[in-house]
């Protein structure tokens, strides 16, 4: 099989999402779609060098050796890394039993690349095994003494090294880990040592965590974000709305839309007692269309509609002060199946009122909200509330709103092009909210209940994920943590009172301890409230704390390509776990497979094991260990308070194995806590209280 790169005079618009594609689509094992991107990628001249070497490593790890080997002398040519075509010829060579080959080829490779790292430790490796053992132990660590070191040399230096302490080992795994967190190796070296050890536990839960990263999750084997359908039925509707609605619609399908999507069924709400269908009257709810109800004008065909009555259903609401027409209640008609409408409203005024059309996502759903004599609040350069309430409330909510808005805006740009309208209804039994395009709707339960101002930041967030990026609906439970995800951010700033994390956790405890134990897509699938606040606490905690592994400027970048993604596409989890791991240059699927298909809530146990000293000073030795097959991912915060209130503070790997933090106090420990910032979604235990036994003990 021949292969040929060339570069056409226009590169693909998007060549940074599809080489983010071909990453996940490599690491989930689906070795020729891989290559076949990464190839088109070359082709498009898009880091030609770069890409044909990932086509190749994709086509070698299918087995086609001849069309893999070839595009190495492509990538070559082309200005790939010398060090990395050696590499992975040296690989493939070894693979292939040319062993003199493959030797020669990396240490070619180990002396071409700038630091001592993987070819040195590959090198390394390969000398052990043919036996040369002391040459390539003392390559093995020259890269893991590297900086930064390669995480496979820390762990061959606990397989291939000399035995050495327990806790050694422990260090060393723990630091492999942190810096290769989707790589199997480490847990299934300490699977080994702690059976070694006798540590049932651990073996237990090594196992657990080398699995979930030998195995692709489920999302990283259904494809990619899709363009959304750009098929679409326009519809006129004059509206006169009292104690009742009375309608007249025209709903018009270009022959296009007519050819690919023809309705063959109108949904419009039961609650309507008078319908009209073209020249027909039809009873309220599923009505079948034939051809007599159409009209032809102009080579496109309408559909005239005419109802009067008083819809019902979700968020349907007529009394003296408000109107409330929600989307979800087929209030306006709707095709099953068939193209989204995307409606134009004319209203008849009625003096006094106000009128907030809600338009829905963009699948062109709308609702209506009509408030009369309502209060108003607007801020200059910023948000504005209505609703009827004292104007300091709408202040509030106008001022929080803006504050959200401005915060996102700077992580994101301004892809929303305003500052939100803020809707208080009168609705003191409900705390539900919502969001539409530039408009968000609370009830005024929430404000008594003193919670607005964390569900409006919620609420901010779904502007930018869910009405400006659309979701595929396997992504729910990534729109919802997406949004929360913004609270974390106020959180971080300073913008919220009290805590939100802690308070967040807490809450958590209290609604449904179980249930936060859950998936987060067991939790999508919940249609409860329970399940729809664990599900937003938790989705936000989990994209906080891939934040924390990932870094902030590498979440921040992916989050702005990703937004990007959404005016074209439908979003997904597997371009969410591409972009993300793209941008920083490794897997993150295990990330989103221990939380989002399988349970799990984080618990991190301390155990004083040594506490000694005087008046002239103390010395605590504190194990840090994750009892849970999930782990944060991220160093892990251990305080210590002494006596007279002063705290000192420690950061400690534990992904893999336990970990021993050792404190130098002047004054006497008096407890211990891990986590102080409340940073990871875990059991909230109390803070460990350090007794005179533990003294008398030491």
């Amino acid at each position: 099989m021949g292969v040929t790169i060339r570069t056409p005079a226009a590169a693909d618009t998007a060549p940074d999402f599809k080489a983010a594609v071909a990453e996940a689509l490599h690491l989930a094992g689906r070795f020729d779609e891989a290559a076949a991107e990464f190839t088109s990628l070359a082709q498009a001249g898009h880091r030609t060098g770069v890409s044909a070497l990932k086509a190749a490593i994709s086509r070698l790890a299918a087995g086609d050796t001849r069309c893999g080997t070839r595009l190495l002398d492509v990538a070559r040519t082309a200005g790939a890394p010398p060090y990395d075509v050696s590499y992975v010829r040296a690989q493939a060579l070894w693979h292939a039993g040319s062993v003199d080959r493959a030797l020669s080829l990396m240490a070619q490779a180990a002396q071409e690349e700038p630091s001592p790292g993987r070819a040195a430790n590959a090198l390394g490796m390969l000398l052990c095994r043919t036996g040369h053992r002391e040459d390539g132990l003392a390559l093995v660590r020259k890269a893991a003494d590297a900086s930064p070191p390669d995480p496979c040399a820390l762990v061959n230096l606990v397989v291939a090294g000399p035995r050495i302490p327990v806790r050694e080992a422990q260090e060393l795994l723990n630091r492999a880990a942190a810096l290769a967190p989707q790589r199997p190796d480490a847990h299934r070296v300490w699977s080994v040592l702690a059976a070694r050890e006798q540590l049932a536990d651990e073996v237990e839960l090594a196992r657990q965590r080398s699995a979930l990263r030998a195995t692709p999750s489920r999302h990283a084997t259904t494809g990619a974000a899709r363009p959304e359908p750009q098929y679409w039925a326009d519809g006129r509707v004059e509206l006169a709305i009292g104690r009742g609605v009375r309608l007249a619609a025209v709903i018009t399908l270009d022959d296009q839309v007519w050819a690919a999507h023809r309705p063959s069924v109108l949904r419009i709400n039961e609650g309507y007692g008078r319908v009209q269908v073209g020249d027909q009257e039809a009873a309220a709810g599923s009505i079948t269309l034939d051809d007599s109800c159409w009209d032809l004008l102009d080579g496109a065909r309408r559909l005239r509609i005419q109802a009067s009555g008083t819809p019902s259903g979700p968020c349907t609401r007529f009394d003296a002060r408000r109107v409330e027409l929600g989307e979800a209640s087929w209030w306006l008609p709707t095709f099953e199946p068939g193209p989204d409408i995307r409606w134009t409203p004319v209203a008849v005024p009625d003096e006094g009122a106000v009128d907030i059309p809600l338009s829905g996502d963009r699948r062109g759903g709308l609702g209506w909200c009509r408030l009369r004599h309502p209060e108003t609040f607007s801020l200059p350069a910023g948000a504005s509330a209505v609703g009827h309430a004292h104007r300091s409330a709408l202040r509030t909510l106008a001022t929080t709103a803006t504050a959200y808005t401005d915060l996102l805006t700077s992580l994101l740009g301004r892809e929303p092009p305003r500052h939100p309208r803020v809707v208080l209804v009168d609705a003191p039994s409900s705390t539900f909210c919502y969001t539409r395009a530039g408009v968000i709707r609370v009830a005024s339960g929430a404000v008594d209940r003193g919670i607005a101002e964390v569900l409006l930041g919620h609420e901010v967030g779904h502007l930018w994920w869910g009405i400006r990026a659309p979701f595929a609906p396997a992504g729910t439970w990534l729109c919802e943590a997406l949004a929360e995800y913004t609270l974390h951010l106020a959180d971080r700033s300073g913008m919220l009172a009290g805590g939100y994390r802690r308070k967040t956790l807490e809450a958590v405890a209290r609604l449904d301890a179980a249930g936060s134990e859950a998936a987060l897509e067991t939790l999508a699938r919940r249609t409860d409230p329970a399940g729809r606040h664990l599900l937003r606490a938790k989705g936000g905690f989990v994209i906080a704390m891939l934040e924390n592994i990932v870094g902030a400027d590498v979440m921040t970048e992916a989050l702005r390509h990703f937004l990007r993604l959404g005016r074209t596409h439908v979003l997904d989890t597997f371009a969410f776990a591409a972009i993300v791991g793209a941008a920083y240059g490794g897997s993150v699927d295990w990330v989103l497979q221990q939380w989002l298909e399988r349970p799990g809530l984080l618990d991190i146990r301390l155990d004083p094991i040594r506490l000694t000293g005087s008046g002239a000073g103390w010395e605590l030795a504190v194990q840090a260990r994750c009892t849970t097959p999930a782990v944060p991912g991220s160093a892990v915060t251990i305080e210590v308070t002494d006596v007279h209130g002063a705290r000192e503070r420690q950061r400690v790997l534990l992904d893999v194995a336990p970990a021993v933090a050792v404190f130098s106090l002047r004054a006497r420990p008096a407890v211990v806590v891990a986590d102080p910032d409340h940073l990871l979604f875990r059991t909230l235990r109390p803070a460990t209280v350090l007794g005179r036994e533990l003294e008398d003990a030491s």
